[in-house]
């Protein structure tokens, strides 16, 4: 397999890459300067390194806790539960939630038996809103409380 088509094929691995979008982009690559496909590789290096889950929510985040967690104007008791942390940067860009969020990082369906992979911060936020939690052992049901 030659180099071009290996970064077809890899480019091609990303979500909303299609094949024909992936050969427009190593195309692309391939027309700019030598610094550009350096900068690009740099880049997600760097992101791969650095960016964590935040400790407090779970979004990810270079900086641990997160700038959302650590802005103080931001209202401690208004919580909004994604499943995703693309999903924080969504409601982000949107400009008018000033609450913190919970990132389950994934779906959460109980009655399925699907629980969230991120179970410790879960619990952690769930914890301080005040909201009791208990699973049931006989059917392995979550149950949350006010």
């Amino acid at each position: 397999m030659s180099a071009i088509e290996d970064l077809v094929t890899e480019l091609a691995k990303l979500p909303g890459i299609g094949r024909k979008t992936a050969q427009r982009l190593t195309f692309y690559l391939l027309k700019q300067p030598a610094e550009t496909a350096t900068r690009l590789a740099e880049a997600i290096r760097t992101v791969r390194a650095r960016v964590t889950a935040c400790g407090e929510c779970g979004t990810l985040t270079d900086e641990d806790p997160c700038a959302i967690c650590r802005d103080p104007r931001r209202d401690a008791n208004l919580l909004c539960v994604v499943e995703e942390a693309s999903d924080v940067t969504a409601i982000e860009r949107a400009g008018r939630f000033r609450g913190r969020y919970h990132v389950l990082g994934g779906r959460l369906s109980p009655l399925e038996g699907v629980l969230s992979t991120s179970t410790h911060f879960m619990l952690k936020t769930y914890k301080r809103f005040g909201v009791l939690m208990h699973q049931e052992s006989s059917d392995e049901r979550l149950s949350v409380s006010p």
